[in-house]
């Protein structure tokens, strides 16, 4: 009887995960893929600018209210056991973001992807939170910055990192496995492994 009960469990559980399959089809469209249980909060917003782009939410993620997904360049992927809390923004930017295992990334950050912008797994990020991994070019004196282009330079957080709120991670930087980044540090330059660096511009402060 107990065996007959689990299989029955087994078998809802397939069931709510076919419906909310379809229902994220027919809310998202089809560029919007999750392999398992995906829990959103209120006002998710998925914008597509880009009919090639693939949006994958893996299994056991949790979206909060008010985040917005914009796909606008090559892909979004988000690994499993994976919180986005509420007010963030992901943009593409015409690159791609991808966000690893077990990761969380606190309310109100601002994540783009440019060229790349890679999250290793079991990372925390603190709130407020920007990741921009692009420059404005300033070199011409006599042509408007916004006429100028932007120099686009990945950004690569490897596993264990911690973010502290408000940090700023700029373009081109490379944190490093077990690096720790104070708050509201500006990071313009790359961390080695377990290394604590805070200020403005972000230095090395001790190894942990």
């Amino acid at each position: 009887m107990l065996i007959g009960v689990i299989d029955d469990l087994l078998m809802l559980r397939r069931i709510i995960l076919f419906v909310k399959k379809i229902y994220f089809y027919f809310r998202f469209g089809k560029q919007f893929h999750s392999v398992g249980n995906v829990k959103i909060g209120k006002n998710l917003s998925v914008i597509f600018e880009n009919k090639n782009c693939e949006c994958s939410i893996g299994s056991n993620v949790v979206i909060g209210s008010n985040v917005v997904l914009h796909c606008d360049g090559s892909r979004l992927i988000i690994g499993d056991n994976t919180t986005i809390d509420h007010n963030t923004v992901l943009r593409l930017w015409g690159g791609e973001i991808i966000i690893g295992n077990n990761v969380y990334i606190n309310s109100c950050c601002v994540l783009d992807g440019h060229g790349l912008l890679s999250i290793g797994d079991n990372c925390l990020i603190g709130m407020q939170v920007a990741v921009i991994p692009s420059n404005h070019i300033i070199k011409d004196l006599e042509m408007n910055i916004n006429r100028q282009g932007e120099e686009v330079l990945p950004v690569i957080i490897e596993e264990n990192v911690w973010i502290g709120s408000g940090a700023k991670i700029l373009a081109g930087v490379h944190l490093k496995k077990g690096s720790v980044i104070g708050s509201n540090a500006v990071v313009k330059n790359s961390v080695e492994e377990n290394t604590i660096a805070v200020g403005v511009p972000a230095k090395k402060m001790i190894k942990r």
